[in-house]
């Protein structure tokens, strides 16, 4: 049996620990092939996955698998895809490809757990948490200082549409969530400054993904307001590393006895998905 894999988004650790598993313990008349894109070629390459390599991988902190671009993968078609057998995708069932369809297992995947079909998405967990630290380690700076205007820190969240991410940060760091910088924005800025003048506190925290125009709410706010307007961004990178937290790495654990459990029972079209706390096969 020959297996492809392929990934999607930044949870690179979760795909890692998947993969080895899979190659471990599948049996040795089972092939685990890695689906890249070459960039040079503008082409698909399929990769053999053995276990000398991925320790080799691992040891030189190298990813197992290369993220795929999106925008190349949903019409793909090349004949080492047909002579696959089964292909698992990370990354949700977004990612669909018409010419694997019918032996394709989507994988929930995603920072931004903003995959339809599922509650949760491996390693939403994990870029919250790094996200919210990263506040709190500036959050621990100001909060020892004092200045003579209200310093309003803008934290860019990574993702181009508001996202349980950008939500869910903000009420783990109580803060309030830009969504637009129209006059509904602006208003909620004006308001979270007053109250924390109010207060007499010297410091608040925006949070906005990347589709929000800071500099138009700046120029806006400061013409209005004394403050000291700072702009901090953090991409998609910043939010993986290679320690999962222990929410993560209990899904993914579940995930992989559940990929098991689908080639065991016969490869069928479907996607995995994370509910009630269980990870569980959905046609």
């Amino acid at each position: 049996m020959k297996i492809g894999v392929v990934h999607f988004g930044n949870f690179t650790e979760g795909v890692n620990e998947i993969i080895r598993s899979l190659v471990k313990d599948l049996n040795q008349d089972t092939l685990l092939c890695g689906i890249e894109w070459n960039r040079t070629n503008n082409s698909i390459d399929l990769k053999e996955l053995h276990l000398n390599t991925i320790e080799q991988n691992k040891f030189h902190g190298e990813v197992i698998l290369k993220s795929f671009p999106v925008r190349n993968w949903l019409e793909s078609e090349c004949q080492e895809l047909q002579d696959l057998e089964a292909v698992i995708i990370f990354g949700g069932k977004d990612q669909g490809n018409p010419h694997i369809a019918s032996k394709a297992l989507h994988i929930p995947i995603s920072i931004f757990n903003d995959l339809t079909d599922s509650d949760y998405s491996l390693g939403y967990d994990t870029a919250l948490n790094s996200l919210c630290n990263d506040i709190e380690k500036i959050r621990d700076t100001v909060g020892s200082l004092i200045y003579d205007k209200l310093r309003v820190f803008v934290v860019q969240v990574p993702g181009k549409k508001l996202t349980p991410l950008v939500q869910d940060t903000g009420v783990v760091v109580d803060s309030p969530v830009i969504e637009h910088s129209d006059l509904k924005g602006i208003d909620t800025v004006k308001q979270a400054i007053l109250e924390k003048q109010k207060q007499n506190e010297h410091y608040l925290f925006l949070i906005m993904d990347y589709s929000v125009d800071h500099l138009q709410l700046e120029k806006k706010i400061i013409k209005e307001y004394e403050v000291d307007w700072k702009v901090v961004s953090i991409d998609e990178s910043q939010c993986v590393g290679p320690f999962p937290t222990a929410l993560d790495r209990l899904y993914t654990k579940k995930t992989i006895h559940s990929i098991f459990s689908w080639l065991d029972s016969g490869v069928q079209p479907g996607q995995l998905v994370i509910k009630n706390n269980q990870v569980i096969y959905q046609k």
